[in-house]
């Protein structure tokens, strides 16, 4: 489908990316702010790192209690599982608004 709306979650992207969180945890987030890093050096961002780097940082954000509030309920329900672990996880904010700020 591809993307149906303008929000972080509004992907195919994201919403797949949400599915390797669920599986993998913070380990997938601070993989996919490296994926970005790593495409930024070139001077070029593709689509899908963007999309799944925004995602990860909506993941960060609600982490540290800062949620978007039109945030999906299914997404909702798998970030509550792994909140305490990205909140514990240093470095992960900076990260965050890095990722944002690319």
């Amino acid at each position: 489908m591809g993307a149906w709306g303008t929000g972080s979650f509004d992907n195919d992207d994201a919403i797949d990316f949400v599915g390797d969180y669920e599986d993998g945890g913070v380990d997938v987030v601070t993989r996919a702010f490296a994926d970005l890093s790593t495409e930024a050096e070139t001077g070029f961002i593709d689509a899908p790192t963007a999309c799944i780097a925004l995602a990860a940082a909506e993941i960060v954000a609600h982490g540290f209690g800062s949620p978007r509030e039109d945030l999906p309920d299914t997404v909702i329900a798998v970030l509550d599982r792994h909140a305490d672990a990205i909140a514990e996880e240093t470095g992960l904010k900076a990260a965050a608004i890095e990722a944002v700020e690319a």
